[in-house]
Order: C-alpha cells, then structure tokens, then sequence
C-alpha cells in the first residue's frame, strides 16, 4: 500500500509544471503586453508600416509559442491529478476489502484498465489507467 502512495505522489507532482507553467505564462503576460503598447503607438504616431510589422510578427510568434507551451503545460497538469485520482480510488478500493483478490472483479477491472485492444494478429494489447501497455 505504501508503493501505491509513492506512485500517486510521484505521478502527482505537479511542481516542475507549475514552475514553467508560472515561467512561461510570465513570459506570455509580458510579451502580450509589448505588443499592446506597439499596436497602441501604431495608431497614435506616424511610422513606417513595414518597420512595424517586422518588429511586431516576431513578437507574435513568440506569444503564440509562449500561449501553445502553456496549454500543453495545463494539460499535463490535468492528466497528473486525473492519475493521482484514479490511484486514490484504487487504493481505496483495495484498502476496503477483507481479503485478497481471488476471482475477476468488475469494479477493479474498470478502475485499472483503459481500454483492450486485440490486434489482427489475435494479440491483446492492455492499456492501464496508469498509463501503461501490456501486449498478451
């Protein structure tokens, strides 16, 4: 029982995301804001259009990278706690019951396997919750 609180800890840590997720979203808050202030002097003043433009595309960019880096950073976030979660209620379960498993369980079945995939070679592949494979 104590591996599986190891496991859920592990598969739940969330502190090197969270520290590029505040990095980067920084980044992106900063980079946002040079480009307001370019678009606002834009209307106000007189400038070349073209001088413009090649400042303001590289900035673009580099929000654009800054706003697709901090979904794929919330994202993995999200499937962290999910597995933390699915963990947990494994324990749970396991922690509930008297005696040791001896015979197929629906309930822990549909708590640790994904999905089954049989292949055209008649060969099982078994997805976890946990994220691992198994080929039978």
């Amino acid at each position: 029982m104590e591996d599986c609180r190891e496991m859920q800890a592990v598969l739940s840590n969330t502190t090197a995301v969270d520290a590029e997720l505040k990095t980067v979203t920084d980044e992106f808050m900063v980079v946002r804001e040079m480009l307001k202030k370019m678009v606002e002097d834009n209307s106000r003043k007189v400038q070349d259009q073209d001088e413009f433009w090649a400042e303001y595309n590289p900035l673009d960019e580099r929000a654009k990278k800054a706003d697709a880096r901090i979904q794929e950073l919330m994202a993995q976030r999200t499937q962290r706690m999910q597995k933390a979660e699915t963990i947990g209620a494994f324990m749970f379960e396991m922690h509930e019951r008297d005696e040791a498993v001896e015979e197929f369980n629906n309930k822990l079945w549909f708590m640790t396997v994904d999905k089954v995939v049989v292949q055209k070679d008649g060969k099982l592949v078994y997805s976890f919750r946990n994220g691992m494979q198994v080929e039978v």
